[in-house]
């Protein structure tokens, strides 16, 4: 045997492995990271499909109480009272529940059932139904982005059976 030959690691082998290390560990941290947002916003997009689909099946029951929804005229209280209701105050009941029940799944939503025939514009301070064209369930949402600083507005719009 050389009298100069060495045994085990130097320095710098064991500081690049652990370089090599603390990179790959940092790149899988992001991918976590990335993983649990775009869950999140599965989540919150698998929601308002349900919501929107709970409230397309009700109108379906029932087509021609369509115009009820869209202009729910009737006074809400009145049916949550016990008493009989008329259709308007039925629809605006129901309606007045589904959107309690979509801002308690998701807080940023807001939903309504109107007449666009530009279903895909509005933001949750302003859906911009327009009052003509198909009948439609719009949900608007902030949904945090991943690629950009801030919240992306985020539309489900399901078009309804004409009665």
């Amino acid at each position: 045997m050389n009298a100069q030959s060495q045994n085990g690691f130097s320095l710098i082998e064991v500081m690049i492995a652990m370089l090599i290390l603390v990179v790959g560990a940092g790149g899988l941290a992001l991918l976590l990271l990335a993983s649990v947002q775009g869950t999140l916003q599965a989540q919150e997009r698998s929601m308002a499909t349900l919501q929107a689909a709970e409230l397309a099946q009700l109108i379906h029951a029932n087509p021609a109480a369509l115009g009820h929804f869209v202009l729910p005229l009737g006074d809400a209280q009145n049916c949550q009272q016990g008493t009989s209701c008329s259709s308007d105050e039925w629809a605006a009941s129901h309606l007045q529940q589904w959107q309690q029940n979509l801002q308690a799944a998701m807080a940023q939503a807001h939903g309504v059932v109107c007449l666009d025939s530009s279903p895909l514009d509005g933001d949750s301070t302003d859906l911009s139904c327009d009052g003509s064209g198909a009948a439609v369930v719009k949900i608007v949402w902030q949904e945090r982005s991943r690629d950009q600083q801030g919240q992306q507005i985020q539309r489900l719009v399901l078009p309804l059976p004409q009665p």
